[in-house]
């Protein structure tokens, strides 16, 4: 089901991405695969942190020309078809430890990645090296486009480097390489050996590498057009919750950093007699980007600098701290509280942090500094404490005063035991709390809620989860689009219901986004422009979405249901398989009028969104306040009034039947009531039929109000132009 991929350029939203692709668990040609977004070329400017090379004549190593295989993988943290395809390939490399050791690149599309967000301009290098090669080599629609893409010994899989299942995988797709693969790859002789050890220094903020490049055979090797690549990677990140959008918690032998230059370092000898090593030493200092310390491990391998060959690769695997060098492990999480009512009695939250001690020694964490903050302000605490090992305890700030509106929390650890050394930093990450009090007092009507500039949604529209990842506000670079996305194309941007990638199978299937208080006029109106198309796949519709509009008087304990969009009646165009984009045409203006909540302070409107994965619905323009339409004829001398074409381009034509002549003035509002354009300020009216034409050419596409009044009174009529 939902086989086909639709991926959108993504700005990283709330830590979700917005990648629309039907998530198919299949390796296919067809789906299983996320198109490359395309950034600028990388920045990197070339460096290497070698330090030392010697030249040593070694007895030949136990292993002889066996070679160990290197599989290369670009992935991300927010793709689908990488978090379908990587657990097999994962238990596949795993199984063959001593034959292949991997490396994994975590790069920027289709979503957001804390991996490659630490360290871009290497990854976005290592990515062009292989993305030019491949093209040129297999053109743009086989070349390396997309993720998730695997490597063998720099060989792109596609049958004709050890086999593998390729029939129905694309070019690279780990899916596609096996067993056979493998032992073809890790089976060649190799005329150099390769080996690597690392350690860190004693403060722990740095490690020293050694690389060993051995002349194994018996004759002298002659060494051209290969270069020496040391990169330092982190083991296993286990994080505690999913740093993307596809589910993944778990990566293994991440790339962080290249110690060596990205493009590998041109240091290896002309020639290498039997038996004789070159030796390279690397000192890099470990950036605070690094997730685990007691992770670290290090990757080096002799590749082809024209066609990318690898000849052969090594591992070293994490290593223990320094003797003597104080290294804990405390995990940290962020249970912080709130008064749990959209309007509490005390307006305050209090920020909490639970601290458990996994030093690997077992000893006990006796001082902690942290931090909380609210809404971006920090504050610093000390505390002294008493945290046995395998123990937790939970660190207050105490009670804090808060505003109305949607409030933030965060809280961190800066340190433990007086400035000991944490070797597990990825167990500090903690996920923000986040709430939402609605202000005290209501203020009154018109409210008009836009979706430009920063968004309403989570300033003046609340979402009761705030880091729900389906609904939010979408800009037109987010769709890689030139058109606005916003009520007919007049606008920018407009709120998302993603019903595309929400499967209320997997996750909440529904979710509600209200207003602050308002207090309402004598004749309350509520506006909105929308649109919506259904999802069809194989003959199957998906559209039994639904969105319930509701108002509450009483804080948002009880609401009451006023309007709903639902089956055919909320449709604007019709089912589609690609994920659904608005056309100016394909909107439309809805308008109730709510006379019940007449001059009532206090009212909270709730939006009430459930899904049934169809294809996506838009919401724009929403107005609360003084109806326009107070009386839809109170001139007793017209008989009839009707306006055609409906919806109209330019022309639009006013019919009256009156019974007695009169004067009027003929105008255009728009649906706050607000004087949009005058169309003739003395028309003529006469006894009997009146057929009236004007020229509204110039209006942009929406839905309008024209207003003939004379001085018996106003009559109004609805209109929408659609260009």
């Amino acid at each position: 089901m939902k086989g086909k991929y639709f991926t959108l350029s993504v700005l990283f939203f709330l830590s979700f991405s917005l990648s629309a692709q039907r998530i198919n668990n299949n390796a296919t040609k067809e789906a299983g695969f996320t198109k490359v977004t395309p950034v600028q070329k990388s920045t990197y400017k070339g460096h290497s942190y070698l330090t030392k090379i010697e030249t040593k004549t070694n007895n030949p190593a136990p292993r002889s020309l066996r070679k160990l295989a290197l599989v290369e993988e670009f992935t991300n943290a927010s793709c689908g078809p990488c978090a379908a395809q990587n657990p097999a390939f994962n238990t596949l490399i795993d199984g063959n430890e001593g034959k292949v050791v991997a490396i994994k690149y975590q790069v920027w599309f289709p979503g957001y990645d804390p991996m490659y967000e630490t360290n871009k301009s290497e990854v976005q290098a290592k990515w062009s090296i292989y993305e030019d090669y491949t093209i040129g080599l297999y053109g743009s629609d086989n070349g390396l486009g997309g993720v998730p893409t695997a490597f063998l010994d720099g060989y792109m899989g596609n049958g004709t480097y050890g086999g593998g299942n390729w029939s129905q995988a694309y070019y690279g797709a780990p899916a596609g390489y096996n067993q056979a693969a493998f032992n073809f790859a890790s089976g060649n002789d190799s005329p150099l050996d390769i080996s690597v050890t690392h350690a860190y220094n004693q403060t722990v903020d740095s490690v020293n590498i050694t690389v060993t490049v051995t002349n194994n055979a018996d004759t002298t090797y002659n060494i051209s057009k290969y270069n020496l690549h040391t990169y330092i990677l982190e083991s296993k990140l286990n994080w505690p919750s999913a740093p993307g959008s596809n589910g993944e918690k778990d990566f293994s032998h991440v790339f962080r950093k290249a110690a060596s230059d990205i493009y590998g370092d041109n240091v290896l000898p002309a020639s290498l007699d039997s038996g004789a090593s070159s030796v390279y030493t690397y000192s890099v200092a470990l950036k605070d980007y690094f997730f685990a310390l007691n992770q670290i491990e290090v990757v080096a391998f002799i590749q082809n600098t024209e066609n990318l060959s690898v000849m052969n690769a090594a591992i070293s695997e994490p290593v223990a701290f320094p003797t003597g060098t104080a290294v804990g492990d405390p995990a940290v999480s962020n249970i912080s509280k709130s008064n749990g009512s959209f309007c509490p009695e005390d307006y305050t939250a209090e920020p909490i942090i639970k601290v458990s001690n996994n030093n690997p020694d077992q000893s006990d964490i006796t001082q902690v500094t942290a931090s909380y903050s609210l809404n971006g302000a920090e504050v610093i605490k000390e505390f002294d404490t008493d945290i046995k090992y395998g123990a937790s305890t939970e660190l207050s700030f105490g009670a804090i005063p808060v505003s109305g509106g949607k409030n933030t929390i965060k809280v961190r650890i800066i340190s433990f035991n007086n400035g000991a050394i944490d070797g597990n930093l990825i167990n500090n990450i903690t996920n923000d709390y986040s709430f939402v009090y609605l202000s005290e007092v209501g203020t009154a009507a018109p409210k008009s809620y836009t979706n430009e500039g920063d968004g309403d949604l989570n300033n003046t529209l609340f979402m009761s989860d705030p880091a729900f990842p389906y609904i939010f506000t979408i800009s037109p670079d987010q769709l890689n689009t030139p058109n606005n996305v916003g009520g007919y194309a007049n606008s920018a941007n407009s709120l998302l219901l993603y019903f595309f990638q929400w499967n209320p199978q997997s996750t909440s299937p529904s979710m509600s986004v209200i207003t602050d208080k308002i207090n309402m006029p004598a004749n309350p109106v509520f506006t909105y422009d929308w649109a919506y198309a259904g999802y069809i796949e194989n003959g199957v519709k998906y559209d039994n979405d639904k969105v319930e509009f509701g108002y509450s008087t009483d804080c948002g304990a009880t609401f009451k249901t006023f309007k709903t969009l639902s089956g055919q009646a909320m449709k604007t165009a019709g089912d589609k398989t690609t994920f659904f984009i608005p056309k100016s045409t394909e909107w439309r203006t809805d308008s109730i009028n709510l006379p019940e909540l007449a001059n009532t302070n206090d009212v909270v409107f709730q939006i009430k969104v459930t899904s049934n994965w169809g294809n996506a619905g838009y919401l724009d323009n929403i107005f609360v306040g003084e109806s326009a339409v107070i009386a839809t004829n109170n001139i007793n001398s017209f008989e009839n009034v009707s306006v055609y074409p409906n919806p109209t381009t330019d022309v639009l034509n006013i019919r009256i039947n009156a019974s007695q002549p009169s004067t009027a003035n003929v105008s255009v509002m728009d649906y706050t009531g607000k004087l949009v354009k005058t169309l003739n300020t003395n028309q003529n009216i006469t006894n009997g039929a009146n057929n009236l034409s004007f020229n509204v050419s110039s209006l942009t596409n929406g839905t309008y109000l024209v207003k003939i009044e004379n001085k018996e009174g106003v009559n109004i009529q609805r209109f929408t132009v659609i260009k």
